[in-house]
């Protein structure tokens, strides 16, 4: 060291006196780095990637090529050129590579001639819709197998992704090398009963790979068939063992031990038997079988029988408790996956079934608003008139006469008022300006009066002058007419606000007690025709004030009795069929009149959701069924009119010639007009 200090002063002393000035101190650290001693470098190990055997074309050279860039075996091994192997393969050298890895002699040659430390060879199969690669880095001076993997491929993209893995394995392999390891020869496999001897051959390279990757032994390749090593070595070989040629095969290699192998073909089952055998003490050390049915399967019976040759059971227990753990977790995403997905269902249809909800809400309030708005206001019951109800009664009568059948079922949908009494000869005058007295003049001036006074029906009034009253009332009273036209194209406006006749059902539901009166009523409030009605035998041919006798259960007075009362439809037969709000026939020649016996009036009723009132207005007394206008020249007799709904009566009433008997509930009649005239 002093030595060295003083050659290097002398020398920076030289520089001095010949330069003339002072150096630098960087030029000093220069010298000093310079004259330091440079630390040695580790020369990496040769490697020789040999073209791999099999494939299509030049597949196995693509793939060693791929594997010779591969920066894991870069930074640990300096790869030979592959010119030069290239040349060594194909030139002047004459190497062959056999089908399969390439026999040790082979190897050897090659690593001498081409002075790599390592050889990687590879054999590629064809399994049909994938191709098997086997893998294996031997070292050239005692031909010990230290790494090596198995792969499966399609296309050569796909084995190229997996290179990066194999030569992680391959170079962490040579780190630890394996020169400390038992050297494992593996002989050729024994095989009988129709097991395939390529296949069988296969699943040995495979098995050897799996033995290295393992950590336990260092495996000396095996890639001469049976014959050759007979031929070789001059030895027959029988039965199912190896016992014989064991230390035959060992030959120049140095194994201490060696993997007895043998296969035999059961039925569809392939039973593939290892041991691992001493050549010194000639004692098996281990050994195992497994089953398999095709290559496929036998793979991955090579990796179990490997498990097993070198003691670690506990991966294959570990890996089938961490396969029913991945069953377990996979079962349980499943049902977790479905009870979410119900969840989600049950969700969504309850989300659907609300959206649901609120839109037929607001659908049935939108129709709701609309009708409201359509309609006039709702007024309050209008004095005199009476709330008959919706709903749903069996019209007509099985029992009556002709026109009153068949029952049917007539649905009404909406509520109405109704006026409780005829209208009067009072309430007419106020409107229409006429007489009990003008009306029968303007009719017929040799008629009598039946009944007169303020509090009397009015009556002598045919249809169209029953539609004046209303639309001139409703006027009156500052609601809209509900009448349009004239003659007998006179429309009706239903919604409007205005008075109207009642429709024929209507009438009926209203004089049936709204559904209030008890079914076996034979008049409309009561089985007693003194109470309610004013007819033959108790009315002295006389018509009478309005709401005299008793009402029905809705409060409507003279629903049965005292005079006819107009409707609003065409006569006409019934149908058979259910309705609803039926309009009557759509045309005809004569309007509907029910409920009198004697003179024909009208009566009122309203609508409470539009304000719309139905009048009772009085059309005729009894000459209402006989007029000098259809050339009649008497009154006809009427036999006694049966219920229309109800059974007979048990009340039997005297017959009268030209005074009609009481309809039960009104009988269902045909209205004439009492004049030519009728006008809006």
């Amino acid at each position: 060291m002093h030595k060295a200090a003083f050659s290097l002063s002398s020398t920076l002393s030289r520089i001095r006196s010949l330069c003339g000035m002072r150096v630098p101190l960087l030029i000093l650290l220069f010298a000093l780095t310079a004259a330091a001693p440079m630390p040695a470098q580790t020369e990496k190990p040769t490697l020789a990637i040999l073209p791999f055997t099999g494939g299509q074309g030049d597949e196995g050279e693509t793939i060693a090529e791929l594997f010779s860039f591969e920066p894991d075996l870069t930074n640990i091994f300096r790869p030979i050129p592959r010119t030069s192997i290239n040349r060594a393969i194909r030139g002047e050298q004459g190497f062959q590579m056999a089908s399969g890895m390439t026999d040790p002699d082979t190897i050897a040659a090659l690593g001498k001639q081409l002075g790599a430390k390592y050889v990687v060879a590879g054999a590629i199969t064809n399994l049909g819709s994938h191709n098997l690669v086997v893998i294996a880095i031997l070292h050239t001076e005692d031909l010990r197998q230290i790494a090596g993997d198995i792969q499966t491929y399609t296309t050569i993209e796909e084995i190229g992704g997996k290179l990066p893995s194999i030569a992680r394995a391959i170079a962490a392999a040579v780190k630890r090398d394996a020169a400390n390891l038992p050297l494992l020869a593996v002989p050729p496999v024994q095989w009988s009963g129709g097991a395939s001897n390529r296949e069988t051959d296969l699943l040995a390279q495979i098995l050897a790979v799996h033995l290295v990757r393992s950590g336990t032994y260092a495996v000396y390749p095996r890639t001469k068939s049976l014959e050759q090593v007979q031929e070789e070595y001059g030895v027959q070989f029988g039965g199912d063992t190896a016992d014989e040629y064991l230390p035959v095969i060992g030959k120049g290699t140095n194994p201490r031990l060696v993997l007895s192998v043998s296969a035999r073909k059961l039925g569809s089952i392939n039973k593939f038997n290892a041991a691992v055998i001493n050549l010194e003490t000639g004692i098996q050390e281990d050994g195992d079988s497994v089953d398999y049915r095709n290559l496929d399967d036998g793979m991955r019976a090579m990796e179990e029988l490997a498990l097993k040759l070198t003691g670690q059971e506990h991966v294959l227990a570990q890996r089938e408790q961490a396969r029913r753990d991945a069953e377990a977790a996979k079962a349980e995403q499943e049902r977790r996956a479905a009870a979410a997905k119900a969840e989600e269902e049950r969700r969504v249809a309850a989300a659907k079934a609300e959206r649901e909800r609120i839109a037929a809400q607001q659908a049935a309030a939108a129709r709701a608003e609309e009708e409201r708005r359509a309609a006039p206001a709702v007024r309050t019951a209008p004095a005199g008139m009476a709330l008959v109800p919706a709903g749903t009664f069996m019209m007509g009568s099985n029992d009556g006469y002709d026109n009153e059948k068949p029952v049917h079922r007539v649905t009404i949908s909406k509520p109405f008022y109704m006026s409780v009494y005829e209208v009067t000869q009072k309430e007419w005058r106020e409107v229409m300006g006429t007489t009990i007295a003008q009306q029968r003049d303007m009719a017929n001036t040799s008629w009598s009066l039946a009944g007169e006074g303020d509090s009397y029906p009015m009556y002598y009034v045919s249809w169209q002058e029953a539609i004046e009253y209303c639309n001139r009332r409703s006027v009156k009273e500052g609601l809209t007419p509900a009448y349009s036209g004239s003659e007998n194209a006179i429309q009706c406006n239903f919604n409007a606000s205005g008075y109207r006749l009642p429709t024929e059902a209507e009438w009926e539901w209203a004089a049936r007690g709204g559904g209030k009166d008890p079914l076996e009523y034979t008049y409309s409030g009561s089985n007693s025709a003194d109470s309610v009605a004013w007819y033959s035998d108790n009315s002295g041919s006389s018509t009478h004030s309005v709401g005299t006798k008793k009402a029905n259960s809705l409060g409507l007075y003279d629903m049965s009795g005292n005079v006819w009362e107009w409707c609003w439809d065409w006569y006409g037969s019934y149908g058979n069929s259910a309705v609803t709000d039926p309009l009557g026939a759509a045309s005809g020649s004569n309007r509907v009149k029910r409920g009198g016996v004697g003179a024909t009036l009208c009566r009122a009723c309203a609508l409470p959701t539009v304000a719309t009132t139905l009048l009772r207005i009085g059309a005729t007394i009894w000459a209402c069924a006989w007029c000098p206008l259809n050339g009649q020249t008497s009154p006809p007799r009427f036999p006694l009119p049966r219920r229309l709904w109800l059974p007979r009566p048990r009340l039997r009433l005297p017959r009268r010639l030209w005074f009609p008997r009481l309809p039960r509930y009104g009988r269902r009649r045909r209205g004439w007009r009492l004049c030519p005239r009728g006008r809006l």
